[in-house]
């Protein structure tokens, strides 16, 4: 099953990524849990800290990660696949803002599967390199693979950006060539 709303994003690939990386999450916050606090969705509090009250949902995949220190988010992991009729990329920017709001330094990696990855994510990555990165607003990173990312991968890649996070031996991240001209970033 595919469509173009959030609520029919049930097919199997669907499914296993996000299973994917919400498992890998719950498994690296064991092996992490003196330096990271990981909760599965905004709380109440904090949209009352950072907005005043509350004035929606994130809850993203792979969980909040919060230095465990001073209570700063510092990682978020979301799974979207998306084929070429859906409408996931025109959603993304929702948890992306939050976070932002919350840390413009926070590392927001999103896993993307699906025909969708040929375009819409592949303008998608560029997009947010541009509104987020370069604007100094969020570190948007991405994992692009049209027919799904394995388990070990979501895993090694997770564990790189909190190995990074905690000043760690880590592989940079790689980011979307930055566009030359408008004919580029289309």
């Amino acid at each position: 099953m595919s469509g173009g709303r959030g609520d029919l994003a049930t097919s199997y690939l669907s499914k296993k990524l996000d299973n994917d990386v919400n498992g890998v999450s719950k498994e690296l916050a064991k092996l992490f849990s003196e330096h990271f606090k990981v909760v599965p969705m905004v709380s109440d509090d904090m949209w009352n800290i950072h907005y005043g009250e509350k004035v929606g949902g994130c809850k993203p995949d792979g969980q909040l990660w919060y230095d465990i220190k001073t209570m700063q988010l510092v990682a978020v992991f979301e799974a979207k696949k998306e084929d070429e009729g859906g409408n996931a990329e025109e959603r993304w920017n929702d948890n992306a803002n939050t976070a932002s709001v919350m840390n413009p330094e926070c590392k927001y990696h999103t896993f993307a599967i699906g025909k969708g990855v040929r375009k819409k994510w592949i303008r998608r990555q560029k997009k947010s390199y541009v509104e987020y990165n370069k604007r100094g607003l969020l570190d948007s990173r991405w994992t692009l693979e049209e027919k799904g990312i394995s388990y070990e991968d979501i895993k090694e890649i997770m564990t790189n950006t909190l190995n990074e996070i905690l000043k760690k031996s880590h592989k940079p991240p790689v980011y979307p060539k930055e566009p030359q001209t408008l004919n580029e970033f289309m």
